[in-house]
């Protein structure tokens, strides 16, 4: 395999373009066509995004710090045993991500019964972050494929520090020898997770609105650490096989979505206020909720 200038596979800056567009494109898209069409305010929207801020990326790392980082006995257990680790992780992004929504929608979004609201919520949450987590990873691989392209893997390195360089050595490596459409993987990757916010935002919304269905608010939780479960369990090596674990989120994000917009269509309003008696009485999580 050459790695000289303008080896590095034209897929893969292709796919990693798209990628970015996905990571930024859709969320603006979304973003747009709730303003137009939710009937709701946007300040849901910005709801979503800063929570998942401050949740996801501020709270859940100090649990992370605690749990993972700091070294004692629990830390130790952690890291050694990847079940424990998945466990933990799956866990703490369940706990803290679906917390977060049940409290700034009991909270801050308390006045807004409008359906739109879960919608908007799920825009800002799911679309923050594709584009904290996607978006600026993508940009990051992009700038590191052209940039490995135009100099080639030599010299690329000799820019870099010797520490650095032998450290980004195998990263590099990789750019030459991983599947093109791997890189699409980021961008699909954060499509899934933002149908799938969308539909825990519709779930959470309805246990917050009607107490009769808080139960949805644990069921939430339950989803969010089985679609996690097995991304941490990637992490440890023990799952090797990305599309596995893509097809499983994809699953979940479906299957939430049906009953998200079960529930969507029977949360009716009248002068902003939910009109309880839509809904039906459910006796499993995939049952059938009518519109009345």
């Amino acid at each position: 395999m050459s790695y000289e200038a303008g080896a590095i596979p034209s897929l893969s800056i292709i796919c990693t373009i798209i990628s970015i567009l996905i990571c930024f494109g859709v969320p603006l898209i979304l973003i747009i066509v709730f303003k137009k069409k939710a009937g709701s305010s946007i300040r849901s929207v910005l709801t979503g995004a800063i929570t998942f801020i401050l949740f996801a990326l501020i709270l859940e790392q100090v649990s992370h710090l605690i749990f993972l980082v700091i070294d004692w006995p629990v830390s130790r257990f952690i890291n050694a045993m990847p079940f424990a680790y998945a466990i933990y992780g799956a866990l703490a992004a369940g706990l803290f991500e679906e917390t977060g929504r049940f409290v700034a929608m009991s909270t801050v979004l308390k006045k807004q019964n409008n359906r739109g609201t879960a919608l908007g919520y799920g825009i800002g949450h799911g679309g923050i972050e594709a584009i904290l987590i996607g978006g600026l990873s993508a940009v990051s691989t992009l700038v590191l494929l052209l940039s490995v392209n135009a100099s080639g893997m030599a010299g690329y390195l000799a820019t870099l520090p010797s520490q650095t360089a032998d450290a980004m050595s195998a990263t590099i490596l990789s750019l030459y020898s991983t599947s093109g459409f791997m890189f699409l993987v980021m961008g699909l990757e954060r499509l899934v997770a933002m149908a799938l916010q969308l539909g825990l935002s519709v779930l959470v919304f309805t246990a917050v609105k009607n107490k009769k269905y808080r139960y949805l608010f644990p069921v939430a939780i339950l989803i969010h650490v089985l679609a996690d479960f097995p991304a941490a369990l990637y992490q440890k090596g023990v799952i090797t096989n990305v599309y596995l674990i893509e097809g499983w989120a994809a699953i979940l994000a479906i299957f939430t979505g049906v009953i998200a917009i079960k529930l969507y269509k029977s949360i009716l309003t009248e002068n902003d206020q939910l009109d309880t008696t839509a809904f039906t009485q459910t006796d499993t999580l995939a049952g059938e909720i009518n519109e009345q």
